[in-house]
């Protein structure tokens, strides 16, 4: 009698040991498990010591040929520029605190990196404008007198215009002029203003349009246009700025920027991520845990129910209420995989997508099992069409690699703890910091991997006492158990030699341990048993 192993997958630890079928194992660290055969995986390499004692987020910023690290020691949702041709490298993010920007001409000044940033969007100027000292002749009839309105609007050192600020209304003669004073001089709050913009129009016309450009410290301006050199009409007059609070800066489709606070989902205007208008903005029954751009909307989850939010442009937008009590637990959790998205809900992973939420951990990990990990700790990254986890409960640290397609090699483990990463496209690298480094995860020496067999069933009580591996190199480590009685071997080639697990039992499992791969494992009662 032969017990012949020859295919090497993934853990499944819903499944009692003895009950595990199709090559599923009991330990899977450090392998790669895509060929069949049992192989190891490559370690990490480190990149750069962190610059920060407590980063929390990291990403990598790489505006012309050198490369540089922001390091954030807040959790931070970070994208690059949406404006087309933008030579800046503009970068922004949102913290909960206050969103930000920044550019290449000042984020590289010096190290920690970003070296300075701005807030995102442009105020609206405080305070009321004048309009005052009326020029030229009088008109000879009421008639030829208009009601002239005034606005002015803040604009910043890279030509981002922000709402009008409260009008003003003169009464004055169509070929007057007029003095417009109590212009602000400053704006409140690190914007990065420079300049402003006066526009006009009539009380008879709702449109306003563009009347001077001036430096932000010029404080009136003497307007002696005809309305024949009046410019282009305003259109921020809802260019809101974004919530203090927002979090979860996601990219849609069309130049579309969405983030959230607390249970309200907000909009910029397409490739203008400096104006978030109120009017974009919907609202869910729960607080929003996180947000992921899938195929076809953007998945909204909750500490409820999540939604799924469609339309073409952000005043079209709509929420719909999936039919689903998956709640996410945690936003770092929460990772776009393509046309779908993953996430950790109390009962294990959860995929949603557009056609629906189903819970797809539980047949790896039961609830219980599950929430041993402390879900709500974990923070995932997609790399190579996988989902790469981390968790730490308070007593354990650990990390997973989760192939939504693998099937039998769904589950394996890592035998390390990262505290953050970032999946950098343009490389095609996934970082993440591991103690005090910044490493590339898989791009260095091969790993030691360990891999614990299914328990199977001894016939007839009947021990096994020969062994033969076959492998592409050698050595390697076997260890084989049986009930609980164990002998450990060093193989150094493919010829068969002789194990004592302690006699006869009922039930045998084997341990691989080393870096070569492993192709086949043959436990036989004697040597015959073991060759062809």
């Amino acid at each position: 009698m032969t017990l012949k192993i020859s295919n090497f997958a993934g853990i499944a630890p819903v499944v009692a040991p003895h009950k595990l079928s199709n090559g599923l194992s009991q330990t899977a660290k450090n392998v790669r498990l895509n060929s069949g055969a049992l192989e190891a995986m490559q370690g990490n390499t480190v990149d750069s010591p962190l610059a920060l004692g407590n980063t929390a987020s990291i990403a990598r910023y790489k505006p012309g040929e050198s490369a540089y690290w922001f390091e954030f020691d807040s959790h931070v949702d970070l994208v690059p520029s949406l404006i087309f041709g933008s030579a800046r490298s503009e970068m922004y993010w949102t913290d909960g605190i206050k969103p930000k920007r920044t550019t290449s001409s000042i984020a590289t000044a010096s190290a920690p990196y970003p070296s300075t940033s701005f807030s995102l969007g442009v105020p609206a100027p405080d305070g009321q404008i004048v309009a005052g000292d009326i020029t030229g002749d009088e008109p000879e009839s009421e008639f030829d007198n208009e009601d002239r309105v005034y606005v002015v609007t803040f604009v910043t050192d890279e030509g981002y215009e922000g709402a009008p600020s409260l009008p003003v209304t003169i009464t004055l003669g169509t070929e007057q002029g007029c003095t417009i004073s109590n212009l602000p001089t400053s704006a409140s709050g690190n914007y990065n203003v420079t300049k402003k913009r006066i526009y006009r129009g009539t009380s008879a016309t709702t449109e306003l349009q563009f009347l001077v450009e001036l430096d932000l410290a010029t404080a009136e301006y003497a307007d002696s246009k005809a309305a024949n050199e009046l410019g282009e009409a305003l259109i921020t007059y809802d260019f809101d700025l974004p919530p203090d609070d927002l979090m979860g800066l996601t990219v849609l489709p069309n130049g579309v920027l969405a983030g959230f606070n607390d249970n309200q989902l907000c909009f910029c205007e397409p490739f203008m991520p400096y104006a978030w208008p109120t009017g974009y903005r919907l609202t869910t029954e729960s607080p929003i845990v996180g947000i992921a751009a899938i195929g076809g909307g953007l998945l909204v989850t909750t500490t409820g129910k999540p939604y799924l939010a469609l339309g073409a442009t952000p005043g079209s937008i709509q929420l719909q209420q999936m039919d689903s009590n998956q709640a996410c637990v945690s936003k770092r959790s929460l990772v776009d995989v393509g046309a779908s998205a993953l996430y950790a809900s109390p009962d294990g992973i959860v995929q949603g997508s557009a056609s629906g939420v189903r819970l797809v951990g539980d047949a790896l990990f039961s609830r219980e099992q599950w929430q041993t990990l402390k879900p709500e700790s974990i923070h995932a990254y997609y790399h190579d069409e996988k989902y790469i986890f981390f968790y730490d409960n308070g007593t354990e640290q650990g990390g997973y690699i989760f192939d939504p397609q693998g099937k039998g090699n769904a589950l394996t483990e890592l035998d390390f703890y990262a505290t953050t990463g970032y999946n950098d496209l343009e490389s095609d690298t996934l970082y993440l910091v591991v103690g005090s480094n910044i490493v590339a995860f898989q791009h260095g020496d091969t790993l030691t991997y360990t891999w614990q067999s299914a328990q199977f069933r001894l016939p007839s009580l009947m021990p096994y006492s020969v062994c033969r591996v076959i492998a592409d190199d050698y050595p390697g480590e076997i260890t084989v158990n049986v009930d609980g009685q164990t002998t450990t071997v060093e193989y150094e080639d493919d010829q068969p030699f002789r194990i004592s697990a302690g006699g006869r039992g009922r039930f045998v499992d084997i341990t691989l341990t080393g870096t070569n791969t492993v192709k086949e494992v043959l436990l036989g009662h004697d040597m015959g048993a073991v060759y062809g």
